[in-house]
């Protein structure tokens, strides 16, 4: 129904245009804006400019920047329906976060094991607890729609915008729900973990955007968020064991997963310690692997938008045949935090048997604390599946099986029977120092 105001607008002589603009400058939401476009043509006609939108974002101290720069690269002028998109997105973000903090969003309840459900302490790392997520997982679906575009689009302020106190709540909520879902029940058999992917899609997006946020944020606003708790006791529970990550192939929220747990680490550690590789920046994006579509996510076959055209929203687009591009990242052995590793990557020539030439080839080498090594490996160009093999030179070897994101090379390592533990590597350029390659005794 519209309200007397836009009855008023609808039944009266058309106002100046300019009028109209100053109007739909200052309501509060896009959908109040489209709903004054519906009172009359005149109306439409004023208002259908990607200007009246631009002009909404910077009044509230949004960035546009980004998205300026995505249009400018795609040559899109006038495209005024992009810019209510895009309003929405942003309008749509900090009504959700009001919401939730009105509403006393607080992390999900956690019930005990009932006798009819008793613990059992024969299966390593199965919850005994019931995670009841109720309105909590609802409120987290609705944000993963809008905020991977928005802090995937973060140049100096939207992360200022939502990181008010007010807000520290929802965000623990969010991120408790997302990591608790990423977790599916171990003893669960194959067949129903997989049925489930399907109706898991949204924690793809929920994962990106969390790790885009985390990966912009200083060490002192994770702090302020998620506080030092986060650094030693883990919680909610990130020290699962690598096995407790069900297929990181099929599951690109178990990768996402694996890079905000080693994030928010390295955060921590820098905040007391030093170090000698922190964590990476935001790497550059290309408009491929934005989440560009504000309103669905898709069908369970959606494609990942940085796998649109092959690789090109992922750092392996980067490689070169003739000159290594400079590679670094962590690992983790046994839940305990290694010294990082440095190596330089090469474009490697395909294997005769791809014939379809579906894969990117990749050879490096590096060192780390244990020794020098090399690493071959590949990534499917349709899936973004990584494996690879980390041979230390006269000595043993470790598999790598993972996923490339926007952020780098995720995955576990180990034996095809046994996952150790987890790593991540990513160009070295994204960091915020170049530090030197560790000093390596190989006996």
């Amino acid at each position: 129904m519209l309200s007397p105001f836009f009855f008023l607008i609808k039944m009266s002589s058309p106002f100046p245009p300019e009028i109209l603009c100053e109007i739909a400058l200052h309501l509060p939401l896009t959908e109040d804006v489209i709903s004054l476009t519906l009172t009359n043509h005149a109306v439409r006609v004023a208002l259908s400019t990607p200007a009246l939108f631009k002009a909404r974002l910077l009044s509230q101290k949004w960035d546009i920047d980004a998205w300026q720069d995505e249009d400018d690269k795609a040559q899109r002028l006038g495209d005024w329906k992009r810019w209510i998109r895009i309003d929405h997105v942003h309008s749509r973000t900090l009504q959700l976060f009001e919401e939730a903090s009105a509403g006393g969003l607080s992390p999900p309840l956690v019930e005990a094991p009932s006798e009819s459900r008793p613990p059992n302490p024969d299966v390593r790392n199965v919850r005994d607890t019931r995670i009841h997520f109720g309105k909590t997982e609802d409120w987290s679906r609705r944000l993963s729609i809008v905020f991977p575009m928005l802090i995937s689009h973060h140049r100096a302020n939207n992360i200022l915008r939502i990181t008010e106190t007010k807000y520290c709540d929802a965000f623990r909520a969010h991120l408790m729900v997302v990591t608790e879902s990423c977790h599916p029940p171990f003893q669960q058999s194959r067949e129903i973990r997989d049925r489930s992917l399907s109706t898991f899609c949204w924690l793809e997006r929920a994962c990106f955007g969390l790790v885009a946020f985390v990966i912009q944020c200083n060490a002192d606003t994770i702090e302020s968020i998620f506080g030092s708790a986060w650094a030693t006791d883990g919680s909610p529970d990130f020290a699962k064991a690598p096995t407790d990550i069900v297929d990181i192939s099929r599951r690109y929220s178990a990768g996402f997963l694996i890079q905000l747990k080693m994030c928010l680490n390295l955060h921590f550690q820098a905040t007391h310690e030093p170090l000698s590789l922190l964590p990476p920046s935001l790497p550059p994006m290309d408009p491929a692997s934005q989440y560009d579509e504000p309103y669905e996510l898709g069908s369970p076959t959606f494609v990942w938008p940085w796998l649109r055209d092959g690789l090109a929203g992922t750092p392996l687009t980067g490689l070169s045949s003739a000159s290594g591009q400079k590679w670094v990242g962590y690992y983790i052995d046994e839940g305990m935090d290694e010294p990082p590793m440095f190596f330089e990557l090469y474009l490697a020539p395909p294997h005769a048997a791809d014939a379809g030439g579906n894969k990117l080839y990749f050879r490096g080498d590096g060192a780390d604390s244990v020794g020098f090594f090399t690493l071959e490996g590949s990534s499917d160009m349709q899936t973004g599946v990584v494996i690879a093999r980390k041979t230390y030179v006269g000595a043993h070897w470790w598999d790598w099986r993972g996923v490339i994101t926007p952020f780098g090379m995720v995955g576990v390592w180990g034996t095809e029977a046994q996952n150790l533990g987890w790593w991540w590597v990513w160009p070295q350029e994204w960091s915020e120092r170049s530090p030197a390659p560790p000093t390596v005794t190989v006996e």
